[in-house]
């Protein structure tokens, strides 16, 4: 896992993402706007995120539906 997890980290993005993601929990719009990031990158680098267990996503119960991406402890540098 140690490699996989340094390709998903090494993206310039990933490491705005993981840094907007600080501050706290973000919905999928903030977070592209907050970083003017193209939107298929975005998706791309969050699912990574979320395949290595650095994100995690929770759809919220809205109409539409809005999606909140927010860091794991493992994203967060925390042991398990």
């Amino acid at each position: 896992m140690g490699g996989k997890l340094w390709d998903v980290l090494e993206c310039k993005w990933t490491r705005q993402i993981v840094g907007q993601l600080a501050g706290g929990s973000a919905r999928f719009n903030e977070i592209e706007r907050a970083m003017d990031v193209p939107t298929s990158t975005l998706s791309d680098r969050l699912k990574r995120l979320e395949s290595a267990g650095i994100v995690s996503r929770e759809v919220e119960d809205d109409s539409p539906p809005a999606v909140r991406y927010a860091l794991t402890e493992k994203g967060n540098g925390s042991p398990r």
